[in-house]
């Protein structure tokens, strides 16, 4: 993870068509986000 990643999950959350292709089984595009958030916020540690 880095803030990069964590720059390209957040661009690609506000699109349709990246969110339509993270959803699955039960995992939404919130999830990817917040794991991306959740893995920076541990680099900073």
């Amino acid at each position: 993870m880095s803030l990069a990643h964590l720059r390209r999950v957040e661009a690609g959350y506000w699109e349709r068509d990246w969110r339509f292709a993270h959803r699955d089984n039960g995992v939404y595009p919130e999830n990817h986000l917040w794991e991306a958030v959740s893995g920076y916020l541990d680099l900073l540690k």
